[in-house]
């Protein structure tokens, strides 16, 4: 008896397995649907018109490598025939910051590409103490960067949604001008200046350098972005100088080559889109 009563249940069985598999079947239909219409709404929109657009932003740049920029005023080694090389440094080892104005032109098909045409202008300072009973040594170094470039940008991911997000790479040319403003060293007692000794600075320079980066933007509110990136620059590719010295030292006293100078940059700031 139990058998038949089992038996007799199976319709049942098989009507819901039925309505199940119906429902399953009108739910992908609707979705599929639902697709189509985005699709074909998308399809119907208007391609978006090339925009420029403009950023300001906040530009730190580290410096990375052994140039000797990034060592200290005055560095003595000692060699294995026990003879002493001395070596002068810019101590800029810390992140140096500056501002970044930049404006970008999409071109070709889809705007898959951008013209970036900016300014940076970096403050490079570099500050050494030393202590001698009450006397206190202040060595102070300042040198500023104002640079134009221009290249090429290629889009690699474009999200089209709630915050609009586009990732970039790239590279570009640098035209850096630096300007040695300040190389003195301060002699306290006590916490009062008793003596200033200032030195004849470096001429300034102009360098031909190269940058490569990847950053993106992300929509914040109606064509105002959050824009980011990190790069990795040369700053002297082109055009140095053996006579001058280093780069970004301050003097070029036992110096006779110029050396290339590497540095990181991470960019962040915001970008309207005209």
């Amino acid at each position: 008896m139990k058998k038949m009563k089992n038996l007799y249940i199976l319709p049942f069985y098989a009507l819901i397995l039925m309505f199940i598999a119906n429902v399953n079947v009108n739910a992908e239909d609707m979705f599929e649907g639902a697709i189509d219409k985005e699709e074909k709404k998308q399809m119907e929109k208007p391609k978006e018109v090339a925009k420029f657009k403009l950023s300001v932003n906040l530009n730190t740049l580290t410096f990375i490598g052994s140039n000797a920029a990034r060592l200290s005023f005055v560095n003595v080694a000692t060699e294995s025939d026990g003879s002493e090389t001395i070596t002068i440094g810019g101590s800029l080892k810390e992140t140096q910051r500056g501002i970044n104005i930049n404006v970008s032109i999409p071109i070709g098909k889809n705007n898959k590409y951008e013209i970036p045409i900016g300014a940076d202008y970096l403050f490079f300072g570099a500050k050494e103490m030393q202590n001698y009973n009450s006397m206190r040594n202040i060595t102070v170094f300042d040198c500023d960067m104002l640079s134009f470039y221009t290249g090429v940008h290629r889009v690699l991911y474009d999200y089209r949604g709630l915050f609009d997000l586009t990732i970039h790479g790239g590279f570009t040319l640098n035209f850096n001008s630096f300007r040695n403003s300040l190389f003195e060293i301060q002699f306290k007692k006590n916490g009062q200046l008793v003596e200033t000794i200032d030195f004849d600075e470096k001429d300034d320079a102009n360098r031909l350098g190269i940058s490569g980066m990847i950053g993106g933007e992300g929509r914040l509110i109606n064509n105002v972005y959050v824009n980011w990136s990190f790069g990795l620059t040369c700053l002297n590719l082109f055009w140095r100088d053996d006579e001058r010295g280093e780069l970004l030292t301050p003097t070029n006293s036992l110096e006779d080559k110029e050396n290339l100078l590497f540095g990181y940059n991470i960019i962040l700031g915001i970008l309207y889109k005209f």
